[in-house]
């Protein structure tokens, strides 16, 4: 007999991730689990028609502020879990897991925290712009966060964590007080890497579609425009490459599309030397086939040197050679 897995998730069924980082490898439990996906939502989504091996419930979330806003979450959860004989919880990220802590009964058999990178930092680093009342009012927050974060991960709670990298790992150990033997680093969401059948496929069949001939040295960068995605340091840096090697071609994959179309414009690239493109996640993958590099640069911060950026697994799953600036301390060790 299947056990039940649910798995809680605060950051919302809207995230860009949401399909590959959390429906595909939960979908991958199938076989040995009945699958429920517990979320906090501003307004509910039905997914039950596309998913119909995972059960969906969906509670209103709550505004947080400390770790008092979210009783009410913590007993929506508690009340629902009296539904299982048995079960195992899975927590995505430290707001979910602490709910989760709160939450387990005598009938949770194993309860799991993934941490997916550091809440407080990348709450006050997205913030840090802003006016000084502003900037202040963010600083006490990310404080209730970092608060949050340190008795979710403390050796005094023994729940087992998954981080997405060493650097992360070794974080939560010297800030958090995290016990070592507690922290294994996640795998299960890494993507399945494109056989070389079907990459040779996917190749001549976007290359053509596109007009891009073989000899073609094709940049590709998949990601978004967000001011620490450096897309402005992306562009030059293919602009160098393109003054070495006129057979060079940049392909971004991007749901900022007239943004990077009027960046490109900006920089006097020529027409014929780019293309940007707004795809959908099933087909995101074919396209990479058709790179032979990908780029990924980041702002130097700390929340970018413990991450795993899931645009470095989806160019590693294409087998792209991967470009960056150093401030990942994962594609550090890669090389």
């Amino acid at each position: 007999m299947k056990n039940n897995l649910i798995f809680v998730i605060t950051d919302g069924i809207q995230n860009t991730v949401f399909e590959s980082q959390v429906i595909i490898p939960l979908l991958k439990k199938k076989e040995n689990y009945k699958i429920c996906l517990v979320s906090y939502e501003k307004e509910s989504k039905d997914l039950e028609q596309k998913y119909p091996e995972i059960k969906f419930v969906i509670f209103k979330t709550n505004i947080f502020l400390t770790k008092l806003s979210l009783i009410p979450s913590i007993f929506k959860l508690k009340k629902f879990l009296k539904n299982f004989d048995s079960y195992d919880l899975i927590a995505r990220g430290p707001v979910a897991g602490y709910i989760c802590q709160k939450s387990a009964d005598k009938n949770c058999k194993n309860l799991t925290i993934q941490a997916r990178g550091l809440l407080a930092q990348e709450y006050f680093y997205v913030r840090r712009n802003e006016n000084f009342i502003k900037k202040f009012l963010h600083f006490i927050r990310a404080r209730s966060y970092h608060n949050l974060e340190k008795c979710v991960y403390n050796k005094k709670n023994n729940s087992f964590i998954e981080s997405v990298t060493p650097a992360l790992k070794d974080f939560l150990i010297s800030n958090y007080k995290a016990r070592p033997e507690n922290i294994d680093i996640a795998k299960y969401d890494i993507p399945e890497k494109i056989t070389p059948e079907k990459f040779q496929t996917n190749r001549i069949k976007v290359r053509q579609s596109l007009n891009i001939q073989e000899n073609i040295e094709v940049y590709c960068y998949n990601g978004s425009a967000h001011a620490w995605q450096c897309p402005e340091q992306m562009i030059k840096f293919f602009k160098l490459k393109l003054d070495e090697n006129p057979n060079s071609f940049l392909l971004i994959l991007s749901q900022n599309k007239n943004y990077f179309e009027k960046l490109l414009k900006q920089y006097s690239l020529p027409q014929n030397s780019y293309k940007v493109l707004t795809l959908k996640h099933d087909i995101v993958f074919e396209y990479l086939c058709a790179a032979d590099y990908g780029i990924i640069f980041r702002e130097k911060h700390i929340i970018n040197w413990v991450a795993r950026p899931t645009k470095v697994l989806e160019y590693q799953a294409a087998g792209l050679k991967i470009l960056h600036n150093n401030t990942v301390k994962l594609l550090i060790d890669n090389d």
